[in-house]
């Protein structure tokens, strides 16, 4: 594995991905309580859920054109500043609407991550070593939404379930930061040839 700045990005990216699974994986782990304060029927939490699952498949066309055009750490800050955002908005939801519009957010600011994200892990690591990366990087989704099953549903029984977006959300904006101030890498740098993107 190359060492340095590379080790350093890719723990960096599966931080971000760990953030991207808990902030998805919350909603199923207090969805009861949220069903029991709005009124709302188990297919309208299903609603819920697809609205951001549609979203995010057609946000990520966009994306993936953005980031094919443009500096993928804009791309993936973006995307982690507005999906932190709107984890963090998901706690103050009063009503089914409200929710519905947090989660459709929720799909737009996810759907950048993978796009850029695969594109500029792959140029930080030489084909030797690019699997064993992608697959630390993949572990981050799983223990996401491991935590966000298990924190979320503690959190909600202990101090409700608002406080359980609220917590999640804030280390994404701390994560946004970081991925901004990532190096560029030209693309193809671990390759014969490379094209430099600003």
């Amino acid at each position: 594995m190359p060492g340095g700045y590379a080790r350093y990005v890719l723990i960096l990216m599966a931080s971000i991905n760990f953030i991207n699974y808990v902030d998805r994986f919350i909603l199923p782990a207090v969805a009861t309580s949220i069903q029991s304060e709005f009124k709302i029927s188990d297919t309208q939490i299903g609603i819920v859920a697809t609205s951001f699952t549609l979203v995010y498949a057609v946000a990520a066309f966009p994306f993936g054109f953005w980031g094919d055009r443009g500096a993928r750490r804009k791309v993936i800050a973006f995307g982690l500043a507005v999906w932190s955002l709107a984890t963090l908005v998901t706690g103050f939801t009063r009503t089914l609407p409200q929710l519905l519009v947090s989660r459709a957010v929720l799909g737009i600011g996810e759907a950048s991550y993978y796009p850029a994200g695969t594109s500029l892990l792959a140029d930080h690591f030489p084909k030797s070593s690019r699997g064993r990366a992608i697959a630390i990087w993949n572990a981050g989704s799983v223990f996401g939404i491991a935590v966000g099953f298990t924190a979320g549903g503690l959190i909600a029984a202990r101090f409700g379930w608002r406080t359980a977006f609220f917590v999640s959300g804030v280390p994404g904006l701390i994560l946004a930061v970081l991925a901004f101030n990532m190096r560029e890498p030209a693309r193809g740098s671990v390759e014969a040839t490379a094209t430099r993107t600003r």
